[in-house]
């Protein structure tokens, strides 16, 4: 479907439903059925003066100006909108904004087949459809993955930290030598670390404190969609690919970590809470495990945002390190063995 900067003949004009429009409305009730794709192109022209027009509405409501007034000065006509309200409701109609807000606010389901391609030059109209024909990838998915791409970039640009203006970086080589070298033991009240080591862990908390909340709307759709499952004909049925595990777990800690209260985080590393003399700390050694827990977390969450950005870029998907287990002593060896894995699930389910 193409959408130009005139309106052609009118299906309804009383109620500003031109031809095309209602043909939209009848085609996309056959998409939800599943008998037909819809391909969306708008004018590069005509997409940009909706889009400065409803910033201009913005503005305006600001100003003395009464509504009237403010529909007078966004819906006037131009070479790029002959009708502009009509042809911008039309545009909007098709993306289903308001659909998608509700659906992201109430976690329900997300419209489709409202993703909106601009175009300049019919080149930019044959590239969209030459992908959606050749590629055997249908555009929705496409689209979805750069949509979980681009959330991703953002979760990294948070997550990771520049130092001296230059260099990026990310906690992981500390906390995984930091745990090399020290274990805890629930049966002692405090632990001793070097001045150095304390002071190297208290500026990862305090970078981490300055991290922005991880916004995860199109994680949390990738955990519920369809588009990393595999079908499997020998055995007649979907799998996960393997990225898949690597989502859900990124989901897992993302959760973790927003649990925290990072008020708490600020009154764990109080001096209060610290014994200190020249070259030694002692700290709490529940408190201390706290803060580990959360720099494990921190790493686990770069981790695997950069696999998956990788893994979508093009890259075959391997599973990152992550940080696993429990820092305290002898406790992995029993948790191993209570967790309960997906052949345990299977045996289970063949007995039952």
């Amino acid at each position: 479907m193409l959408i130009g900067n005139r309106v052609g003949g009118w299906y309804n004009q009383e109620e500003n439903i031109s031809i095309t429009r209602q043909e939209y409305r009848e085609a996309y009730e056959l998409h939800k059925q599943g008998k037909l794709k819809i391909i969306t192109f708008v004018r590069q022209d005509v997409w940009q003066h909706c889009e400065e027009g409803k910033e201009l509405a913005k503005f305006l409501k600001k100003s003395t100006a009464t509504e009237k007034e403010v529909a007078e000065i966004i819906n006037y006509d131009s070479k790029f909108a002959t009708d502009a309200k009509t042809i911008c409701d039309f545009i909007n109609e098709v993306s289903r904004n308001k659909e998608t807000s509700m659906a992201v606010k109430k976690k329900s389901k997300f419209p489709t087949a409202n993703w909106v391609h601009t175009f300049e030059t019919f080149r930019d109209i044959s590239d969209v459809i030459r992908t959606e024909t050749l590629s055997g990838i249908p555009l929705e998915i496409i689209a979805f993955k750069k949509l979980l791409s681009r959330e991703l970039i953002e979760m990294l640009k948070s997550s990771l930290k520049k130092i001296n203006g230059h260099n990026v970086y990310s906690p992981k080589e500390f906390i995984y030598n930091f745990l090399k070298e020290h274990t805890f033991d629930l049966k002692l009240n405090t632990i001793e670390l070097t001045a150095k080591r304390w002071d190297t862990l208290l500026v990862c908390t305090i970078l981490f404190l300055n991290t922005k909340v991880l916004r995860t709307q199109v994680l949390d759709r990738a955990v519920e969609s369809p588009f990393f499952l595999k079908f499997n004909a020998k055995l007649n049925q979907f799998e996960e690919e393997p990225v898949y595990r690597a989502i859900c777990q990124l989901k897992k800690e993302i959760h973790s970590l927003s649990e925290l209260d990072r008020t708490d985080v600020l009154g764990i590393i109080s001096n209060e809470n610290i014994l200190r003399n020249t070259d030694k700390v002692r700290i709490n050694t529940f408190k201390l495990l706290m803060l580990i827990s959360l720099m494990k977390n921190w790493v686990n969450i770069i981790q695997l945002s950069a696999a998956i950005l990788k893994h979508l870029e093009g890259a075959i998907f391997k599973m990152p390190f992550i940080f696993s287990g429990s820092p305290i002593e002898g406790e992995n060896k029993g948790l191993e063995k209570e967790r309960v894995t997906d052949s345990d699930v299977a045996k289970f389910l063949m007995n039952f």
